[in-house]
């Protein structure tokens, strides 16, 4: 059997859990945890020590890359640092966005389909964000939404995750703010 298929069968039959010694594979028809180096049917028997590490190196080489994400969450590297709960604001977008950064603030506004108060929200949430990050080449784009509502889009360069909450905060409390995001 070659290692590609190997993989796919342990990969599709097998739970694979971070272990003392490496990654354990489950076996479906043993039930039965056994270390990597040592799963049934991994390696050859009819090859030597020197030739079976060669292919073990290979292997890990060869896993596939959303595999090697999904063993290195399980293992808690991508935990974020300090408390983490449901009341934890801006941890994903501290992960994700490395600062200072251009980001989009998007928000929905109920205009009534009046191009006075269209203007206005719009001119308000320009405010707002302006007032915040200071950003002197922020652009905002307005699109209306049906007959009721306005889009309003605003790219600006931030600082921080917080400066991100705080904006998306006085973006809510205006009147007619329905949705951010």
């Amino acid at each position: 059997m070659t290692f590609s298929l190997t993989v796919k069968r342990l990969l599709f039959l097998g739970t694979c859990l971070a272990g003392i010694n490496g990654f354990a594979v489950e076996s479906s028809r043993r039930r039965n945890l056994y270390p990597l180096r040592q799963a049934p049917g991994l390696v050859d028997d009819d090859h030597d020590d020197s030739s079976s590490s060669s292919q073990r190196t290979e292997t890990s080489a060869e896993l596939p890359e959303r595999f090697n994400y999904k063993v290195q969450a399980l293992m808690g590297n991508f935990d974020p640092i300090g408390e983490d709960d449901e009341r934890q604001e801006g941890n994903i977008l501290n992960a994700m966005l490395s600062f200072p950064s251009r980001y989009t603030f998007n928000v929905v506004g109920r205009t009534m389909g009046d191009d006075t108060l269209q203007q206005e929200y719009t001119d308000s949430v320009r405010k707002v964000v302006h007032s915040t990050t200071g950003d002197e080449e922020m652009s905002c784009k307005c699109k209306r939404r049906g007959t009721k509502f306005t889009k309003v889009q605003c790219e600006a360069s931030v600082q921080s995750v917080t400066m991100i909450n705080n904006i998306y905060n006085e973006l809510d409390g205006l009147e007619m703010t329905v949705m951010r995001f």
